[in-house]
């Protein structure tokens, strides 16, 4: 199984949050979003949600990985660095998902182009991933 949504709406929160949400159906309130998540200023149509499924020995896991670009002047995601978080995503096809909980969060890391490749990238790569078992 795989399965990639171009994302619309990505907002972040430190892991460590994760039980002052409120949760229903297992997406946070609107009030839980407001105060505890970041909007990343995402630059449109450049981050999608991809889903999969492989076999382990440890039996069947779940990876989840987003890919969002920034603006390479915006320092967002600075913020991140080194932290365990939580995902809320909305995608281009009505699809909404909260990721990561404080026992296994979402894991973070980024990229961006110097020198020759800045000329033909000018965004920063923010990379977020996330397995867990399959129920």
């Amino acid at each position: 199984m795989e399965r990639t949504s171009l994302i619309t709406r990505l907002l972040i929160s430190e892991a460590d949050n994760f039980d002052l949400l409120d949760i229903i159906d297992e997406i946070p309130t609107q009030a839980s979003l407001d105060t505890y998540f970041l909007p990343a200023p995402l630059i449109l149509e450049q981050a999608d949600l991809k889903e999969s499924s492989k076999d382990s020995e440890q039996g069947e896991l779940i990876e989840r990985s987003a890919r969002a670009n920034i603006h390479r002047d915006s320092d967002f995601y600075k913020q991140w660095i080194g932290k365990e978080l939580l995902l809320y995503i909305e995608t281009a096809n009505g699809e909404r998902h909260f990721i990561g909980s404080d026992e296994i969060p979402v894991l973070y890391s980024y990229s961006r182009d110097s020198g020759s490749g800045n000329s033909d990238s000018r965004s920063t790569a923010m990379i977020f991933s996330q397995t867990i078992p399959y129920n």
